[in-house]
């Protein structure tokens, strides 16, 4: 078991001091080793287009979440193109137009 100790009404945890009891709960959740095994893919992983397998729940969601992102980013430059650009086509004139 981690040593969790209290201090004038903040705690301290794995190194980590003067943090709420939310931010010890996050800190604990994060630190979850899991019963299974997740995929997640690093710069070596992709080389070799083979997932790392990892039992830990933070280093899963510290790996997934900037992936998420650039999802994110490239779903919202998509629309915003074509939204655009039907747009524009609705509004230009015959040879003008982009399709």
């Amino acid at each position: 078991m981690d040593t969790v100790e209290e201090r004038n009404g903040t705690y301290f945890y794995k190194g980590v001091s003067n943090i709420s009891a939310g931010e010890l709960f996050f800190w604990i959740l994060l630190d979850v080793e899991l019963p299974f095994r997740l995929p997640t893919f690093t710069n070596a992983s992709l080389r070799y287009l083979k997932p790392m397998w990892v039992n830990n729940l933070g280093k899963f969601v510290g790996r997934a979440v900037p992936v998420l992102g650039w999802v994110l980013l490239a779903s919202d430059v998509a629309t915003i193109v074509y939204k655009a650009t039907s747009h524009y086509n609705r509004i230009a004139r015959g040879n003008d137009k982009i399709w």
